[in-house]
């Protein structure tokens, strides 16, 4: 945990909460519920923010804390004028980004930026307050990130022409542009470095952390230099299904919140998630309906980025996965799709999945 901004609390009665705040989570003794009811559009959770696609706008729950001091807060945008395709959050800068399915244009695609708590546009992005990408496909997938000025957003199409776009929503420039059937995940490291999950012929899987700044004011279509590259062990792919080998699905890549995040100031909380300790998730999907996720810190990706900082290591250098992940890292197997959500499963250094065990009703059958 990290110390928040100085207020009326002192130190001692922070240490006390911090106390409280940890023997509650550990003992899962919650201080009180919240109950949203939840329609079927598309929402997310970031942040303490849970925000609701309802009737063309947005129901938005901020949920509380007794601890640290965070009130219960609803409120909702009404009828803001876009056709939402899919949406994020981020508190901690009232942002609100939202994709807009509507008609802009042949494969035009519109991101609008809008502060969270009014719905208007978001005062510290250029005017129109919005950023448009020209992709060969409107039917794709969005896997959006935030991390302070930056925004990524990979575009997912079936065939695997993935395209991945960072820009700095706030002067509205595109800082990073690759289209490369090679990136499959995405998320951020800091504030200039991303970890981007690939397929590889040999390992199956390979992670490989990218400087997405670009040099000379130059954007390029070609993803830069990798700075290293963490390898899997062949064991990525165990299974064979009638004497076939399995073949990847869909690859995701989590961590929440972003590194560096901090709760807005107005919050005023006593202490919140330090903002370098992270758990980052790895969710490989096979077209056999198994899935390994791998659950693994960030301390050694920050280890080579300061390595390679100080040019003490080579650009692109391999990382073998006992180097990396052997000793520090957990990996399950679920052999049946249902057996596991990936979605919002890991916060800070914290984790969630699920465990089977046998069902006293129902001889030989396991339930989660």
């Amino acid at each position: 945990m990290e110390d928040g901004p100085p207020s009326s609390v002192t130190s001692g009665e922070r240490l006390q909460l911090l106390r409280k705040h940890t023997a509650t989570w550990d003992s899962m003794a919650y201080t009180a519920t919240v109950d949203i009811p939840m329609e079927s559009g598309c929402w997310d959770f970031y942040g303490g923010i849970f925000a609701e696609e309802k009737q063309g706008g947005l129901a938005i729950t901020q949920l509380p804390s007794q601890l640290r001091g965070i009130p219960h807060l609803s409120w909702e945008l009404q009828d803001i004028g876009v056709d939402i395709q899919d949406f994020r959050v981020d508190p901690a800068q009232d942002l609100l980004v939202i994709a807009d399915n509507g008609p802009t244009g042949p494969s035009a695609h519109t991101i609008h930026l809008r502060s969270l708590s009014t719905g208007k546009p978001h005062p510290s992005a250029e005017p129109p307050s919005a950023l448009h990408y020209i992709y060969p496909n409107d039917d794709v997938g969005l896997c959006f990130h935030i991390s302070g000025n930056y925004l990524g957003i990979l575009f997912l199409q079936q065939d695997g022409s993935n395209a991945l776009v960072i820009w700095d929503w706030k002067s509205g420039n595109i800082v990073m542009e690759s289209q490369s059937d090679a990136v499959r995940a995405f998320c951020f490291l800091s504030d200039r470095h991303i970890l981007v999950a690939q397929g590889d012929p040999t390992y199956g899987v390979v992670i490989v952390i990218y400087d997405f700044t670009p040099s000379d004011n130059l954007v390029s279509s070609d993803l830069p230099q990798p700075v290293c590259v963490f390898q899997y062990p062949e064991m990525i792919l165990p299974y064979d299904y009638k004497g076939k080998p399995p073949k990847i699905g869909t690859l995701t890549i989590d961590m929440f919140p972003s590194p560096g995040w901090t709760p807005h100031p107005s919050l005023s909380v006593p202490f919140h998630l330090d903002r370098d300790q992270r758990l980052i998730q790895l969710t490989v999907s096979f077209i056999r309906h198994r899935k390994a996720v791998h659950f693994f810190p960030i301390s050694p990706f920050l280890r080579q980025i300061s390595l390679y900082r100080s040019s003490m290591v080579a650009t692109g250098r391999q990382i073998p996965w006992q180097d990396w992940a052997q000793n520090e890292s957990c990996m399950r197997i679920w052999d049946r799709p249902t057996d596991f959500t990936s979605v919002c499963s890991v916060y800070g250094t914290s984790r969630i999945y699920c465990k089977a065990h046998i069902n006293p009703n129902y001889a030989g059958r396991t339930r989660q």
